[in-house]
């Protein structure tokens, strides 16, 4: 026979209690957990704020810049869309997104044609691992032909600076333009001319390599032309923009015995007036 056990008034009050407890925690775990979530999206709507803030700022300091640069230079508006994020923990542990909110960041470029100016804080840190930061303001940076990363990572704050290396960098695109399509002339003239003169041989234009000395690892390709003449004999030259040759390599293939090319060499003919 199973005895039943009723509980006293003081332990059903104590229970009771025990309940009301446990749900007050729950409910203040739950208001702690609000109260984070309402100061994350307020934390994170006065970031958004203040890039927005910042956006304005770059833009007015490019359109300014454009201003002083003058004609054909053009302010280009960029826009994307960011999101903001609060996250929180959830019962599994898990760090989980639990508010978002997409808004609007906007930038500008300035355009002068194939040329890009871009418009950002200028920023330097002193030396160190705790070097302190100084931000110079909005300056302007240049990326197009001609620029390599460390004229890209450049900063200019004078309207007039800018045009003047942009200028030279396209004088300079046009100057080896055109150096280029004289070399190439040089070039397809020098093989149309051993072509014509001598109709029997081989022409071949390619490209030859040269250290910059013996000790050198380093070096430079150019332009070169080998023919190879109906009796064996090879010769390759460099061809300069002028249409001049240096010769850089002569090879007798029919003649295997060097003595009788020695022989042969000392019985050719060569008046000074002969070019090598």
């Amino acid at each position: 026979m199973t005895e039943t056990l009723e509980l006293t008034q003081a332990e059903k009050e104590m229970i009771q209690v025990k309940r009301e407890q446990e749900a007050l925690a729950k409910r203040e775990e739950e208001l702690k957990k609000q109260a984070g979530l309402e100061k994350g999206i307020a934390a994170e709507r006065s970031h958004m704020a203040k890039l927005q803030a910042e956006d304005l700022k770059q833009i007015q300091a490019a359109q300014e810049y454009a201003k002083e640069l003058g004609a054909g230079y053009t302010v280009k508006i960029n826009s994307r869309v960011d999101v903001a994020q609060v996250k929180q923990y959830n019962e599994n542990e898990e760090y989980v997104p639990v508010w978002e909110e997409n808004f609007t960041r906007k930038d500008a470029i300035i355009k002068f044609g194939e040329f890009t100016i871009y418009v950002k804080k200028h920023i330097t840190y002193g030396k160190g691992y705790y070097g302190r930061s100084t931000d110079h303001g909005y300056k302007m940076y240049i990326k197009g032909p001609g620029f390599d990363w460390k004229g890209e990572d450049k900063a200019y704050s004078q309207a007039k600076t800018v045009r003047t290396k942009i200028q030279t960098a396209i004088d300079d695109l046009k100057a080896e333009k055109e150096r280029n399509i004289k070399q190439l002339n040089a070039v397809e003239s020098t093989v149309e001319k051993m072509k014509n003169l001598y109709p029997d041989a081989t022409v071949v234009a390619d490209k030859g390599w040269e250290y910059y000395s013996h000790s050198s690892n380093k070096g430079f390709s150019y332009d070169k032309v080998t023919i190879t003449l109906q009796n064996g004999v090879r010769i390759a030259y460099r061809v300069y923009n002028d249409g001049s040759l240096g010769r850089k390599e002569i090879a007798f293939n029919n003649v295997a015995d060097q003595w009788q090319l020695l022989e042969l060499l000392n019985n050719m003919p060569i008046t000074s007036t002969q070019n090598s």
